[in-house]
C-alpha cells in the first residue's frame, strides 16, 4: 500500500509509522543474516583451504616441527589471521543477530496488539486483513502472536 491508498483507507498516521518501522527492522534483521551467512561461508571456506594446503603441502608426523614450518611461512600466518577475523566477524553479526531478533519480536507483539486493540470486528476488519497481508509479503506475522 502506498501512502495515498493508506490515506484513503482512514489508516492512523500511528499505525503507518509502525508498519513502516515494523517493515525496516525486518529488512535490517534479514541483511544482518545474509551477511552474517557470507562471513561463515568466508570463514569455512577460508579454513577448509588452509588445512587442505597445510596437509598437503607440508609432509611430516612431528607436530613441533610441522609448528614451526606453519609459523615461519609469513603467508601461512596470515592466512590464519585471516580466517579467525572472518571468524570474529561472524560470531560479531551472530550477536547483533540476537539483539536485532529481539527488538524485533518485542516490536511486532506490539503491533499485533495495537492492531488488536485498534480494529475490532466491524468495517475496518478488512484493512486489518490487507495490512496484515502486506505485512505477511515481507515475511512477517501480525496475525498471531506465537
Amino acid at each position: 500500500m502506498d501512502k495515498s491508498r493508506e490515506a484513503d483507507r482512514g489508516i492512523t498516521h500511528d499505525t503507518e509509522m509502525m508498519i513502516t518501522e515494523l517493515i525496516t527492522l525486518k529488512e535490517d534483521l534479514d541483511t544482518l543474516i545474509s551477511r552474517q551467512l557470507l562471513y561463515f561461508l568466508l570463514t569455512l571456506a577460508s579454513g577448509s583451504l588452509l588445512i587442505f594446503y597445510v596437509y598437503s603441502s607440508i609432509y611430516t608426523t612431528d607436530i613441533l616441527l610441522l609448528l614451526s614450518i606453519f609459523f615461519s611461512n609469513i603467508y601461512l600466518v596470515t592466512w590464519l589471521s585471516l580466517t579467525v577475523c572472518l571468524y570474529i566477524f561472524h560470531l560479531n553479526y551472530m550477536k547483533n543477530i540476537d539483539k536485532k531478533k529481539k527488538t524485533f519480536e518485542e516490536f511486532r507483539m506490539e503491533t499485533i496488539e495495537h492492531l488488536q486493540n485498534t480494529w475490532y470486528i466491524n468495517e475496518h476488519s478488512q484493512l486489518r486483513d490487507e495490512i496484515s497481508n502486506k505485512l505477511e509479503s515481507h515475511g512477517i506475522n501480525v496475525r498471531y502472536k506465537s
